[in-house]
């Protein structure tokens, strides 16, 4: 009986060293994962001044946001399934360092149609920073904290995206708005620092990639855009 009750005490030793930096690898995940959200709303703000900048026309310009969720959403899944056969840490670490690379590009993009390229390849790195963080919190807690810790991940998105506007319009009227771009490189390295230190080495199933899919709910999506953005053009021509 003694032996049974010190080898639970064991166990549960052992369970809870395993999980004794969880709140080290939430955070390191919020740090990384906000990024993602505040990019995908902050230029909404700055767009006239994009626009007025490179002197294209604002139905050039919207491709900037536009092309950014475009690449995110499309290839979320993606992503996702790529972390369960190489790693997820590799994954993310992977997105968070292109995204710095990638948010340098756009702030020194010189036209409109350099910055648009450069936002898409922003969204690759962002749709790889945010497909993996649940399946690394998940990792890192232990079953009855799982749901606490999920949902204060939920929160950093939703706040993500909801102080995007408002930091874009101030970050541009303070230093212009190439710094909505270029203040990410700060913050990015810092975060690839720490998780670089404190995320787990998770790997999911392997198998193969579904090309198929990825590819087409690019199209799906790209010919959705295409769409609302064509009709939206003609009806402002003809309103005007």
């Amino acid at each position: 009986m003694n032996d049974n009750a010190n080898g639970h005490i064991r166990n549960e030793k052992e369970a809870e060293g395993s999980f004794a930096h969880r709140y080290r690898t939430l955070a390191a995940v919020m740090l990384g994962g906000i990024m993602g959200p505040i990019d995908g709303s902050i230029v909404n703000v700055v767009l006239p001044t994009i626009s007025a900048s490179f002197k294209a026309p604002l139905s050039v310009v919207q491709w900037v946001p536009m092309t950014y969720l475009l690449t995110v959403s499309s290839l979320l899944l993606f992503c996702g399934r790529l972390g369960d056969i190489v790693g997820y840490r590799r994954v993310y670490l992977a997105g968070l360092g292109g995204f710095v690379v990638s948010s340098a590009l756009c702030g020194l993009a010189p036209s409109a149609l350099w910055l648009i390229a450069c936002r898409a390849l922003q969204g690759v790195a962002a749709a790889m920073m945010m497909a993996v963080p649940f399946a690394l919190i998940t990792a890192a807690f232990p079953a009855h904290e799982r749901g606490k810790a999920l949902g204060i991940n939920a929160i950093s998105i939703s706040a993500g995206l909801a102080i995007g506007p408002s930091l874009g319009g101030f970050i541009t009227a303070l230093l212009g708005w190439r710094f909505v771009f270029l203040i990410n490189i700060p913050i990015g390295i810092v975060g690839f620092t720490f998780a670089a230190k404190v995320l787990p080495v998770v790997k999911g199933e392997s198998g193969r990639i579904d090309w198929l899919g990825a590819g087409s709910g690019f199209i799906g999506l790209l010919g959705l855009l295409l769409f609302v953005h064509r009709a939206q053009t003609g009806y402002l021509s003809t309103v005007a």
